[in-house]
């Protein structure tokens, strides 16, 4: 369920334009998410989960990403297509450039030449492996498309990762074994993929694009009273929310709960804030 979770909160982050503050806030939400996802993952037959991805090197090459595919778009003139999937890949691998796995679970399968593994020294991946893109992605009004190729191309980076145990182990000697070190070779990492979560815009149509259906309500919790003595904030799209903040909009009130915002104004407007539909006009 770990891509189904990553992709939910992607796309509610993505939701509406006015969701991504700056190229900067959205390098960091998605380094963000992929990390969380990637710990929720296991390297195959060892067992062992991500210590620590390259998150920093991550986040700024994304940025460089975003900022590199923004230079191609010529003004009143988008891409036909776009190759943000593709720029993205140098991000993800360098997320793997010097990562490091937990040392435990111990192996199972004794390093070669041993008898069985004792301790591991150190779990690296030493090759971030290959990001495959073959296309890049045509304009579309929600993310759900998007988000939906980079988890299928993330997914099969995956398997292409490479890395080395370094182990203490058990080798075969009269009268009793004797410690010595070991190196175990592994390749590919495994997240549960999950049911990736269905929105209203999913299929991508203009009707359910900009409607409020299709907007996330995760930044905020409607209220069914004003807590005594509170004076509410009125809710303005450019303006800057904190976690406990009370806003007020169209007669109801709303509580700010999501702190990976905090001091941002890219607080997701869900039912504050509607857009018409094609549909009525």
């Amino acid at each position: 369920m770990s891509w189904g979770i990553f992709a939910s909160y992607m796309k509610r982050y993505m939701a509406t334009p006015i969701g991504v503050a700056t190229l900067q806030a959205f390098a960091k939400k998605l380094t963000t998410e992929y990390d969380a996802c990637i710990r929720r993952g296991i390297q195959g037959i060892n067992l062992c989960s991500i210590q620590k991805g390259n998150t920093e090197l991550m986040e700024a090459l994304t940025t460089v990403a975003l900022l590199k595919c923004f230079a191609l778009q010529k003004p009143g003139k988008p891409l036909p297509t776009s190759p943000i999937l593709k720029e993205l890949g140098n991000a993800v691998k360098g997320y793997w450039t010097g990562a490091t796995l937990n040392p435990f679970p111990i192996p199972p399968i004794p390093a070669p030449g041993s008898i069985q593994n004792i301790v591991v020294s150190q779990n690296l991946c030493v090759n971030p492996g290959s990001w495959i893109v073959q296309f890049e992605l045509p304009p579309v009004e929600s993310p759900n498309f998007f988000i939906n190729s980079f988890i299928l191309v993330a997914q099969i980076h995956l398997i292409t990762l490479k890395g080395m145990i370094y182990t203490t182990s058990l080798y075969p000697s009269a009268p009793s074994p004797i410690p010595g070190p070991g190196v175990i070779n592994w390749s590919g990492y495994v997240v549960p993929m999950g049911i990736l979560p269905r929105f209203s815009g999913d299929d991508d149509d203009n009707d359910t694009a900009n409607s409020t259906s299709a907007l996330p309500t995760s930044d905020w919790q409607e209220l069914s009273a004003l807590p005594p003595n509170t004076v509410p904030k009125k809710f303005s799209p450019n303006d800057v929310y904190n976690t406990g903040d009370i806003i007020e909009s169209t007669g109801k009130f709303y509580l700010a709960q999501n702190p990976e915002k905090n001091g941002l104004r890219c607080w997701n407007i869900c039912l504050l804030y509607t857009s018409p539909s094609p549909r009525d006009s």
